[in-house]
């Protein structure tokens, strides 16, 4: 039975950042996914999947030591935000009235995962089982023991669940959750525009 700090199962944007920040502070890490993302090329087109990360999550890719993976990707900064219910009310911020180059940017998050799962190979204290799945859970006091579809067993003194808003480990370990409907709908569209990304 392989030994570890902690399991994290789940290596989605979650669960890779949160492997890098914690074997930066020398713990033993093993992350568990059930499949990894396309590689990045310059020439896919844009995700559908994307994410409006602010400063403060830049600074904590910054310390994961991904965001320089993630520059040499595709990126969009955006200076202003705008947001509306009913017409005549809206909430405005603009990154000049704060002194700011930008809020944040808006990044594919599939883009996010890659650049932390390239900097989670340069930790010799992370190891990552994929493609592999969490079959079982025991819990101990001391350890919690994870069983993988391969039949191997992984024992850890914390297991994090990081493997998304249906979590099958969230579920072996009886943690139960709590819902409400929004009564609201999202549409995802990439738009071709015969002018140049705005900034807002």
């Amino acid at each position: 039975m392989e030994q570890c700090d902690i399991a994290i199962v789940g290596a989605g944007m979650v669960g890779a950042a949160t492997a890098c920040l914690l074997a930066a502070q020398g713990l033993s890490v093993r992350v568990i996914e059930t499949r990894l993302p396309e590689q990045y090329a310059p020439e896919q087109p844009l995700d559908l999947r994307v994410s409006a990360i602010s400063q403060a999550s830049v600074a904590l890719l910054e310390q994961a030591g991904a965001w320089q993976h993630l520059q040499q990707m595709r990126l969009c900064p955006y200076r202003r935000l705008e947001t509306w219910e009913l017409d005549g009310f809206a909430t405005r911020f603009n990154a000049a009235d704060l002194g700011l180059p930008q809020l944040g940017y808006i990044i594919e998050n599939r883009l996010v995962q890659l650049a932390l799962l390239r900097r989670m190979e340069d930790f010799p204290n992370i190891q990552t089982h994929t493609p592999a799945a969490v079959k079982s859970l025991r819990q101990s006091v001391d350890e919690a023991v994870l069983t993988l579809d391969d039949g191997s067993e992984l024992a850890a003194r914390w297991v994090l669940a990081c493997d998304g808003a249906e979590s099958h480990t969230r579920k072996l370990a009886g943690i139960g959750v709590s819902r409400f409907e929004y009564r609201q709908h999202c549409m995802l569209i990439n738009i071709d525009t015969d002018f140049a990304q705005e900034d807002i």
